[in-house]
Order: C-alpha cells, then structure tokens, then sequence
C-alpha cells in the first residue's frame, strides 16, 4: 500500500505518490504544518481498504479507515491512533485541553482580590498586567501547532527557535509582576 501524500504550506501543494517522492523533493520545505495521507489497498473479492489521514496546524486532525473486515477497520485505527499519540506533543494537548481553563482561574482571581486593593488607580494597574498577561497566554495557545511534521533537519532563525522559551519567560514574569503588585497593595 502506497500511500498519496499531500502537503500543503502557504498556499502551495505538493502531492507525491510515496514516503520517498516526498523527501528527495527539496522544493518542500522542511517543515510542513498540514498534510493528508491516503492509502487504498485492493481487498480481495472486497473492495478496498483505505485509510486517510488529515493533520492541520490550528484544526482537529482527522482519521479515515473503512473496509469491510471490521476487525481490520478497528485494529487499523487503533494502530494508528496509538502512533499519532506516541508522537504528540504533550505540551501542546496540555494547552488546548487546560488553556481555556487557566485564563478563566487568572481572571476569577483577579476579581477576588481586586476590591482588597484600596485605591482605583492600583486596582487599574493590577487589571492592566493581568489583560496583558491573558492575552500572552492566548496568543501563546494558538501559536501552539496541532501538526508540525519535519521532512528534514530545519533551519530555523534565533528567534523562532527560542519563541516558546521567551513566551514562557514573559508569562513567568508578568505573573511574578502582578503577583508582587498585589502583595504591595493589599499590605499598604
């Protein structure tokens, strides 16, 4: 079964019949973000088996198996599923799964604290840091990719190699920030 892969970036497609025909093409880049993978494979006196795989970047990726012997559907699928799992990123299916969550346990307790602070301008200053740190972590959370399938070794610059890390320090930093900010003004 030989699988047809279709890749897609920026608007380009790049369709190979095979693993290899996908890799000996340099002009794919190296990193891809959305791919299909599908395969069909003749079933004696029964058709075809097919499996499709579709992985985006910001959309649920989806899995396809028909055939007619159930019991090759399901182990097919459940094959696959273990595979893709293996190589998920925990990070990312933490912050989909807790993100929203997260943000909304920030913005309760900043309103629980927020009438404990006594003058409305430090009130405004605490609401200010804490808008800004939710936003941080939103735009962080939908930076994260559902897919990112490497061909070849990539050739990143500074900056989109340490994005995640600079993210994460910033977040770290506004939270300590706002965290100070409500420790000075609640002990006034």
């Amino acid at each position: 079964m030989i699988p047809v892969i279709n890749a897609a970036l920026a608007g380009r497609e790049f369709i190979h019949i095979g693993v290899d025909s996908l890799l000996a093409d340099h002009s794919v880049p190296a990193v891809i973000y959305d791919v299909r993978v599908a395969a069909n494979e003749p079933a004696v006196h029964a058709g075809n088996n097919t499996v499709v795989i579709t992985l985006k970047r910001h959309e649920p990726n989806t899995l396809y198996v028909s055939g007619y012997d159930r019991v090759w559907v399901e182990g097919k699928a459940a094959q696959i599923e273990n595979f893709l799992r293996h190589h998920e990123s925990k990070a990312t299916h933490i912050l989909r799964r807790y993100g929203s969550h997260l943000n909304s346990i920030i913005f309760l307790a900043m309103l629980a604290f927020l009438p404990s602070i006594p003058s409305v301008r430090n009130r405004l200053e605490v609401v200010v840091y804490v808008f800004i740190l939710l936003t941080t972590l939103l735009y962080s959370w939908r930076l994260a990719a559902n897919t990112k399938v490497f061909l070849r070794e990539p050739k990143f610059a500074w900056y989109q190699k340490n994005a995640g890390w600079l993210l994460v320090l910033l977040e770290v930093a506004l939270s300590a920030w706002i965290g100070y900010l409500v420790e000075k003004y609640l002990h006034r």
